[in-house]
C-alpha cells in the first residue's frame, strides 16, 4: 500500500511533456462555436381554413405542401395532430430546394367548430413546427 502511494504521488509530481507522452497525439481540438444544422422549412400556408363541412360527410384530408429553403437536410423526427386525426409525412430526409407535403387526415366527431394542430419535430433548427387547421362542422 505504502509502495502505491509513493507511485501515486510521484506520477502527480511529473511534468506534462511531450516526452513523457503526457498528452494525446494529436491534440484534442475544442470548437469555440457549435454548429447547428438549419433547415429552412416554409409553408404555402400554416392556417387552413375549411369553413363549413357536412357533418354527413365521412371525413377529410388537408395537404400542407412546404419547401426546404435551408441549406442543410431536413430530418423529421415524429408529426403528431389533435385527435381524431392522423397525419402522413416523408420519413426520407428532405433535402435542400426539395418540395414535400404533410397530410392530415380527420374524422368528423360532432358538430360545431374544429380546431386542430399539428406538431412537427425535427432534428434540425428549430425544433418544432405548429400548423392549424379551422372548420365548421354543420347538419
Amino acid at each position: 500500500m505504502l509502495l502505491g502511494a509513493s507511485l501515486a504521488w510521484a506520477a502527480c509530481g511529473r511534468s506534462a511533456s511531450p516526452e513523457n507522452n503526457a498528452f494525446p497525439e494529436p491534440p484534442i481540438t475544442i470548437p469555440s462555436k457549435v454548429e447547428h444544422s438549419i433547415a429552412n422549412v416554409v409553408f404555402d400556408k400554416t392556417e387552413l381554413d375549411l369553413g363549413k363541412i357536412k357533418f354527413g360527410t365521412k371525413g377529410f384530408h388537408v395537404v400542407y405542401p412546404f419547401i426546404n429553403k435551408g441549406p442543410s437536410v431536413l430530418h423529421i423526427t415524429k408529426v403528431s395532430a389533435s385527435e381524431p386525426c392522423v397525419c402522413d409525412y416523408p420519413t426520407d430526409s428532405v433535402g435542400a430546394g426539395v418540395r414535400d407535403s404533410i397530410t392530415m387526415q380527420c374524422l368528423l366527431s360532432g358538430i360545431g367548430v374544429m380546431r386542430k394542430t399539428i406538431f412537427i419535430f425535427t432534428q434540425n433548427e428549430p425544433h418544432q413546427y405548429i400548423l392549424q387547421l379551422r372548420a365548421e362542422v354543420v347538419e
